[in-house]
């Protein structure tokens, strides 16, 4: 039930966000745009700690989310960019690192994603995708 509320949570958000960019193209005010892109600029929730592990199937990232802010973050959504020793990307996840109880100002919590096991895999780049305010 609550990854299904989360679901239906992000869906609302992607087409509020679809909405404002066709609303941008429309009337030629494209600021609407940065919207979009305005949650991998925010500092109050900084990522942490992250790490690649294995087990028999899959290569794990873990990794803790902090609220360095004033406010409450609900449906905090992380996306693990798996890297190679090159640095190229090999493979991508993403999680909700924070669901419908929220993280409130002080607290932080851990992640965890997984792809198929990859020894070619070395690193995991995590950046902030998503969130709602409380």
């Amino acid at each position: 039930l609550v990854q299904n509320k989360c679901k239906m949570k992000y869906h609302q958000q992607v087409l509020h966000h679809l909405y404002l960019v066709i609303h941008a193209i429309m009337y030629h005010k494209l600021y609407y745009y940065d919207k979009i892109s305005d949650y991998t600029a925010h500092t109050d929730l900084e990522i942490s700690d992250v790490e690649i592990s294995r087990n028999s199937s899959y290569t794990i990232c873990t990794g803790t989310v902090k609220n360095t802010g004033k406010k409450s973050y609900s449906f905090v959504k992380v996306k693990g960019s798996f890297k190679d020793s090159s640095g190229n990307v090999v493979d991508t996840e993403w999680t909700y690192a924070a669901g419908a109880e929220g993280l409130s100002p002080g607290e932080s919590t851990t992640f965890r994603m997984s792809v198929d096991k990859n020894y070619e895999i070395t690193s995991c780049d995590v950046t902030l995708l998503d969130y709602d305010t409380k």
